[in-house]
């Protein structure tokens, strides 16, 4: 009997030890989760979890399934919503005549074929019935079913408003994302696991193995083309050929295009000879700040807020607690402040201790004078020079100790950029230094008249002597299709033609609206962080994206509207379908957000490519469109409309120098490569 009964002991622990394990084990796969644990990642992303769909309408649900099962090749422009076709035929018609089409029988040759066959690797548009071909490329390597590795950090773009009815302003700010296991990046594949990153090449040939945090996309390329890392530091560099790292010289100020996302080698490049030059140069302002309300408009700096605070410390401080950005520049005053405190002690200590050394003359170091040893006329000189010497340890402390730090250096330079040489004559000032100091009469206006070292940017040809080029842009941007977008110190946009005559005015037509005057500038994007920031700054397909302002002319903190518009190289406006929002513009392809939030593609020429049903959507590029269903299935067209890619992945990244990334939960991963003749 005890024996029976220590064995049903044993079976019961292992029974409870086997269900622990199985426990574990479920939730090591994502099937479910403890309240009391946090995870690194939701359950809906780790591995191969099924991730957690949204509810569906009953009409998403038919088109998702209507598309599900179209193949490559076929047309998805015709699409509606609940999966009906614009023509005669039938949703259950289509679903009968493709169900012979699985989702994922598509196939691609591998690259190392399609490559000695004679193709390249392409990262011009794809056309589907030409000479390109999609291939497979097969690293090396154990291709992980996990669809997450881990986070990271990355740029996002982070807009503030600072009052009711004011402007937004772009500003940068850090975010977590998902790391994917396999990304690509300006034609590159990384490939992630728990701490590192290997890089491969879009052939297949793997460069390097690094830590996550040594190689962050910096989402840049410098003036050779040379796609850039960014590390802790700021620091940017690049990968050569054998895999080391490289600093780069691109600085942001100087070489940036301006938007940040994965482009191509040609992108931003100015299409004819004049290229964009900077120097920096002293730029005089006069600020007029109406202190009645909190609205500072155009550039905030610490320059200007050091002024404010200076001369009207409590107006600063009630700034700075309606305007983010205001309050960011006054921090750093505070603290240029509080250190230039911190120096003037130092220096008074300094110049005390040193009087104090001077005037304490040990006796050792004095020697005794013998008058019984030394003639008369000996005696006497000796008793002059140390008179001598006393008056001048008396006068040392005042002229001889005074400590010159790079501070004082920094202040004087400044004082003689904005009245001339300090050690001119009055007859050699020059007239500038003379004139009266702007006031107002208005004693709510507070004036400050400053200059600031910035850096100004003009146009010229590449044996143009630079030290002639007219530097008058506040920003500068190269030419695409004879335009170039150019910026002011108010931060209105222009564009200009190669003889620098504006075309294109950032100041529109003002008129009366009850009773008010209204003005439309032309402004620079807010958003410039991701795929979405396509279009803005340069000519497209005959088209260019702006930011659309329209402002109170007397009180230019309340604004009307602030929306995108295309415009045509005359600077009409494209015509966007009423009841549309443009999302982003690239290759003559607009992304349009409808009133019910959902997307579609539609052509520069006047129609829809892929009709607003679907809920997820990316910007064309190199040709291609990724569209399909927000935690759902996702797939490519080309710009008829074409399936090229089924709809039968979860994850898809656009092309990126011809290379893709597609993410299947029952098949894992799978690279694709763009070729052609």
């Amino acid at each position: 009997m005890g024996n029976i009964v220590r064995a049903a002991r044993r079976l019961a622990g292992l029974s409870a030890f086997a269900l622990v394990c199985f426990a574990a084990l479920l939730y090591g796969l994502g099937k479910f989760d403890f309240v009391f644990i946090k995870r690194d990642l939701p359950i809906s992303v780790r591995g191969n979890a099924v991730i957690e769909l949204p509810e569906l309408s009953d009409e998403d649900k038919e088109l998702r399934d209507q598309v599900s099962h179209m193949g490559i090749g076929e047309n998805l422009s015709g699409i509606t919503s609940g999966g009906e076709k614009k023509d005669d035929e039938t949703a259950e018609d289509q679903g009968d005549s493709q169900a012979q089409t699985p989702a994922l029988s598509e196939y691609y040759p591998s690259l190392d074929q399609v490559l000695a066959s004679g193709y390249i690797i392409s990262t011009d548009e794809y056309i589907s019935d030409g000479d390109h071909v999609l291939a497979e490329l097969i690293l090396d390597i154990v291709m992980t079913r996990d669809q997450i590795k881990g986070e990271k950090t990355v740029k996002v773009d982070a807009p503030v408003i600072y009052e009711e009815g004011g402007e937004y302003f772009y500003s940068v700010g850090e975010d977590k994302d998902y790391r994917f296991s396999f990304e690509t990046y300006m034609g590159y594949v990384l490939v992630s696991d728990k701490s590192t990153v290997t890089v491969y090449t879009s052939e297949g040939r793997m460069i390097g193995t690094y830590g996550h945090s040594e190689l962050t996309p910096a989402y840049a390329r410098d003036a050779v083309g040379n796609p850039l890392f960014i590390n802790i530091d700021g620091r940017y560099f690049y990968l050569d050929e054998s895999g080391r790292l490289l600093y780069s010289s691109y600085r942001d100020s100087i070489h940036s295009i301006g938007l940040y996302f994965d482009y191509g080698r040609d992108f931003g490049v100015s299409d004819n000879p004049l290229g964009v030059y900077s120097r920096n140069e002293d730029v005089y302002f006069i600020d007029e700040i109406d202190t009645s309300d909190f609205y500072i408009r155009g550039s905030i700096d610490p320059d200007l807020a050091y002024s404010i605070y200076i001369m009207r410390p409590d107006y600063a401080e009630k700034v700075a607690r309606y305007n983010p950005r205001f309050a960011l520049a006054l921090s750093e005053v505070k603290e240029q402040i509080e250190e230039e405190k911190r120096l003037e002690e130092e220096r008074k200590n300094e110049q005390l201790t040193s009087a104090q050394e001077t005037l304490e003359i040990p006796e050792s170091d004095t020697l005794p004078i013998d008058s019984e040893a030394l003639p008369a006329e000996s005696i006497e000189n000796a008793t002059e020079t140390e008179a001598f010497t006393s008056e001048l340890i008396t006068e040392a402390p005042e002229s001889d100790t005074e400590i010159v730090t790079d501070k004082d250096i920094e202040s004087e330079t400044d004082t003689e950029a904005e009245t001339g040489s300090a050690s001119e004559t009055d007859t050699e000032i020059p007239e500038e230094t003379e004139k009266a100091p702007v006031t107002s009469l208005d004693p709510n206006i507070l004036i400050i008249e400053r200059t600031l070292n910035l850096v100004r940017y003009g146009y010229g040809y590449a044996d143009d002597d630079r030290s002639t080029l007219d530097y008058k842009y506040a920003k500068a941007y190269a030419f695409s299709e004879g335009r170039a977008a150019v910026v002011d110190d108010d931060g209105i946009l222009r564009y200009i033609n190669p003889m620098g005559e504006v075309v294109i005015d950032g100041t529109g037509t003002r008129m009366v609206t009850s009773s008010r005057y209204i003005t439309t500038e032309y402004a620079e994007p807010i958003y410039r962080n991701s795929e979405n920031s396509k279009g803005y700054l340069y000519f497209d397909n005959g088209l260019v994206r702006v930011r659309k302002l329209e402002r109170d002319y007397t009180y230019r903190n309340l604004i009307y509207s602030d929306s995108d518009v295309l415009l045509y190289g005359d600077g009409s406006e494209f015509v966007i379908p009423h009841g549309y929002t443009l999302v982003a513009y690239s290759e003559g392809i607009l992304v349009l957000k409808g009133q019910n939030g959902k997307f579609g593609y539609y052509h520069k020429d006047g129609y829809w490519i892929a009709q607003p049903v679907y809920t997820e959507i990316r910007p064309f590029s190199e040709g291609l469109g990724v569209i399909g269903f927000e935690g759902g299935k996702k797939g490519v067209i080309d710009k008829s409309g074409n399936i090229v890619i089924p709809f039968a992945y979860e994850y898809i990244t656009a092309p990126s120098c011809g290379v893709m990334t597609l993410y299947n939960y029952e098949t894992g991963w799978k690279i694709i490569v763009k070729t052609s003749k």
